[in-house]
């Protein structure tokens, strides 16, 4: 203890001893001072800042949000610390020793940014071998990356490999605790290969894993349990209250409402839908079809709405809907394939006459011309 003290009291003496020269450097040049003073507060707001862009990217890129991550780490490579340092130097310095900030990009280091850069642009261009050799790269560079791994994993997914697929997602989770899309992978490999219940506790994995929970996830694990006929826990998911109530939302539930048979809360629903639907609300993509337009979209709710009424009895209702102004004869060809495959995720053999009833009046619209 008491050297300790003694080593305190000389590191004190120390400080002490420096603090006239301080404070004779303050006087004799304030402005050079003040510039250091500058460059430090600089130097440190700029690592937190940068260390909060660095986290922001990362966790973009664990939910396979590649367009966010990408915004992310470029700020976070514009923020980078050392270049904001140097930048001050050079403000400071003008030309007379060279710019700092261009003799630290000529040295190309790979800080944390761009690595995270490089990450996000993986699969642009979307050409197999362009793509392969970016991975195999990546592998070399940084053999234990978990986001390669999972790159490896969507890389074989995409191209019908799901033993390979299977394996590099294992790889990622195994490497990472936040492995969140890599999860998701695994989620879709079990659900090709028909084990929903697995499929389910890796979709799980995925969201507790997440940050947020991505819509694209919540969506899938809905969907894994309406296979299951589970419909309280799709329903679960999809009214979470940390997902933005959007209206493609709003219209999962309504699915869910039909296929439990209940009729009403999904006729509710679709009404709903069609008062909040707007021209900017993004494509929707479903088994059988992508809507990106919103008349598209519309006749899509209004034939799903026909089809609740038409099931819960009121045939009445029906007709107007079908001969909605958006539900053109071209648009009901391409949407009443998935209409009717919805209409099959109803697993009631009591509903079947009346589904097929339906069924045919689809054809007959179909089938009349304009």
């Amino acid at each position: 203890m008491t050297r300790l003290w003694a080593w305190i009291r000389l590191g004190f003496s120390k400080v002490v001893s420096w603090k006239p020269i301080v404070i004779q450097f303050l006087r004799e040049h304030p402005k050079m001072a003040v510039g250091v003073l500058i460059v430090l507060i600089c130097y440190f707001v700029g690592s937190a800042s940068y260390k909060s862009l660095l986290e922001e990217g990362q966790g973009y890129l664990s939910v396979g949000d590649f367009t966010n991550a990408e915004l992310a780490f470029q700020k976070a490579a514009d923020t980078n610390p050392i270049r904001k340092l140097l930048a001050v130097v050079d403000s400071a310095t003008g030309d007379k020793f060279g710019k700092a900030v261009d003799a630290f990009d000529s040295l190309n280091l790979e800080i944390e940014a761009d690595w995270g850069l490089k990450k996000t642009r993986v699969f642009k261009p979307a050409e197999k071998t362009v793509i392969e050799t970016k991975l195999k790269n990546f592998s070399q560079e940084h053999p234990n990356d978990a986001d390669v791994e999972t790159f490896w994993g969507r890389f074989y997914l995409d191209n019908q490999n799901t033993d390979e697929a299977f394996k590099h997602f294992k790889n990622a989770t195994q490497l990472s605790a936040k492995a969140s899309y890599a999860h998701f992978g695994l989620c879709t490999v079990y659900e090709l290969l028909g084990q929903i219940a697995t499929a389910i506790a890796e979709c799980k994995a995925a969201i507790d894993t997440a940050n947020s929970i991505p819509y694209e996830y919540a969506l899938n694990l809905a969907g894994l349990y309406e296979k299951q006929d589970n419909y309280e826990n799709a329903l679960a998911v999809l009214n979470d209250k940390r997902l933005d109530d959007t209206v493609s939302l709003k219209f999962e539930r309504a699915r869910v409402f039909q296929m439990k048979r209940d009729f009403k809360m999904a006729v509710g629903l679709y009404k709903e839908v069609l008062e909040a639907l707007s021209a900017t609300d993004p494509k929707w993509y479903f088994n059988k079809i992508v809507l990106a337009t919103i008349d598209d979209k519309k006749c899509y709710v209004n034939l799903s709405q026909a089809a609740a009424y038409y099931l819960q009895g009121d045939a009445n209702k029906v007709k107007a809907l079908l001969s909605s102004s958006f539900c053109k004869q071209e648009a009901v060809i391409k949407i009443s394939k998935q209409v009717m495959f919805d209409l099959g995720l109803i697993h009631d053999s009591k509903m079947a006459p009346k589904i097929s009833e339906f069924n045919k009046l689809l054809l007959k619209k179909i089938s009349t011309k304009p």
